[in-house]
């Protein structure tokens, strides 16, 4: 826009000087002219002065550029991030495996032929039952039955037992508890062994008392047993004296028998508990109306405190 407007500035300006310059061209010719005194003189002809006029050159017109609208902007367009929504993230529920089983076929079961029962061999009463071959037995003169079995193991150990017949099924109602007693004395003096000798000759020996030296009492039987060494033929022989003096000498010393009352008081008194309460029930059920469903080998405490 300055180019265009200092280009017609210009050509204004030259159009002015030109019609200056043809105006007083004009007014020359015009003029009268005066006469002048004519000089002898050889004068050189003043050539009269040209103007000339170089029409400036008439500027092509400007083509005024029309104002091409500058594009309009494009609205910038910021775009605001929209809020992203919090995401609830639903569990997916883990697939469920629908299986349908298709049953297999149930296998027949052939029968097989059911053996016949083989029938059991009925025991009389009278008719004995087979006794161990091992076992060597016999009949002492004085009646004294005997049985005797080899065992490997322990070595060189022998376990001597004397079973008597007697228990507390046999006892009288004022006798109750008194087959138990007996036992008990066993073990507090005999003819050939006072006190606590039995006691104390089989501990020196290598027994211990209760696992190797003991006794006890059930309904039907009392059962007194010990354990020695067999490599000394004097220990075996006394061995024998002492379950010969179970058998048929007890001491019962008057002394020994109190004593040993509150001993025995005391294992009746550990009985009771659950034990008793369930034998007391029990025992009507197994025995019925039988001697033994009240003849229990601990006795009565009447008895035990005052048997003479």
């Amino acid at each position: 826009m300055n180019f265009a407007r200092k280009n017609l500035l210009q050509g204004l300006l030259v159009l002015a000087v030109v019609l200056t310059v043809g105006a007083l061209v004009a007014c020359e010719d015009s003029a009268p002219i005066e006469p002048v005194e004519t000089i002898e003189a050889t004068a050189t002809p003043t050539a009269e002065p040209t103007v000339v006029v170089t029409p400036a050159p008439t500027p092509e017109p400007t083509a005024t550029p029309t104002a091409t609208p500058a594009p309009t902007p494009e609205p910038t367009v910021i775009a605001t991030p929209a809020p992203t929504p919090e995401v609830t993230a639903t569990p997916t529920p883990e697939p469920t495996v629908v299986v349908t089983a298709t049953p297999s076929p149930t296998p027949v079961a052939t029968p097989e032929p059911t053996p016949e029962p083989t029938p059991t061999p009925v025991t009389e009463l009278d008719e004995s039952i087979e006794f161990d071959p091992e076992v060597v037995r016999g009949t002492l003169p004085n009646g004294l039955s005997y049985y005797i079995k080899h065992n490997q193991e322990p070595p060189e150990r022998a376990q001597l037992s004397l079973v008597v017949k007697v228990g507390s099924v046999l006892e009288e109602e004022d006798q109750r508890g008194l087959a138990h007693f007996v036992e008990h004395m066993a073990f507090n003096g005999t003819e050939r062994f006072e006190k606590q000798e039995v006691v104390e000759y089989l501990e020196s020996i290598g027994s211990t008392f209760g696992a190797h030296l003991n006794a006890y009492v059930s309904f039907d039987e009392t059962v007194y047993w010990l354990e020695i060494p067999t490599d000394d033929p004097d220990i075996t022989e006394t061995a024998f004296q002492i379950l010969s003096d179970w058998a048929y000498a007890i001491s019962f010393d008057p002394d020994e028998v109190e004593l040993e009352r509150g001993v025995v008081l005391e294992e009746w008194r550990q009985f009771q508990g659950f034990d008793s309460r369930f034998q007391e029930n029990w025992f009507p059920v197994l025995f019925g109306t039988s001697r033994y469903t009240d003849r229990d080998p601990i006795g009565l405490t009447t008895v035990i405190e005052t048997a003479p």
